[in-house]
């Protein structure tokens, strides 16, 4: 079996979505392009940052592709989805660093 190859073809903002476009090759020949849809709501929420979107799209058709959901070539983020990518993607916690102690008075 020959393993798939995802390529990001990028978005375009459309009305209240962005939509991302994700080509799958498989083999030299067989290519399919799909168009992922996230509501522009949920980047003003703060469901999700705008450079996350590619990554979720990623994880969305593949998760469309292992549950053979992926013959439509236009797929939706759902509530679902976003909470799905939250629990294994959790935040990362900023460092900070500690502030330099001024010299001790003499």
């Amino acid at each position: 079996m020959i393993a798939a190859q995802v390529e990001y073809m990028g978005f375009k903002s459309v009305d209240a979505t962005r939509e991302y476009r994700l080509r799958v090759r498989q083999g030299e020949n067989v290519m399919h392009e799909f168009t992922i849809v996230i509501e522009n709501a949920a980047f003003v929420a703060k469901l999700l940052q705008y450079q996350e979107g590619p990554e979720l799209c990623f994880y969305k058709l593949q998760r469309a592709i292992a549950a053979v959901d992926a013959m439509a070539d236009r797929l939706y983020v759902t509530e679902a989805d976003f909470a799905e990518y939250r629990a294994s993607h959790p935040p990362k916690t900023v460092r900070r660093r500690a502030k330099p102690q001024p010299p001790p008075a003499v």
